[in-house]
């Protein structure tokens, strides 16, 4: 599930170099010998919340786990039901005018950028 979730946030920022300072600066730092207090530091998270990863997945998934801890979430919206009456046209509104891709949970769309909802 960790390996999914990477590959997940990994394909969506392009950005594989999840260190918040350069591989040149990180030889000059002296981490903590503790792997725990080092991945702590390192990502800027609790020590207690990276020993409850590492309790649970190991070292190197909390690390893992921990990177991904900090990379931004998607961005969603809801739609104004008194604005735009369905969300197809919502959908199509934002690709059409923005470019922006968007999608309804549960529907399939086409290579046209038609939607076909389940709902």
């Amino acid at each position: 599930l960790v390996g999914l979730h990477a590959d997940y946030i990994m394909s969506a920022s392009g950005d594989h170099n999840y260190n918040r300072i350069s591989s040149a600066r990180q030889s000059d730092i002296i981490w903590p010998a503790d792997i725990i207090h080092r991945i702590a530091v390192q990502q800027s998270l609790p020590s207690f919340i990276v020993r409850s990863w590492a309790d649970q997945y190991g070292p190197e998934a909390a690390e893992i786990i921990s990177q991904l801890a900090n990379m931004p979430g998607p961005v969603t919206l809801r739609r104004n039901a008194l604005r735009c009456d369905c969300n197809e046209n919502l959908i199509r509104r934002l690709q059409d005018e923005d470019g922006i891709g968007a999608f309804v949970p549960g529907s399939i769309f086409k290579a046209r950028g038609s939607v076909d909802s389940d709902n």
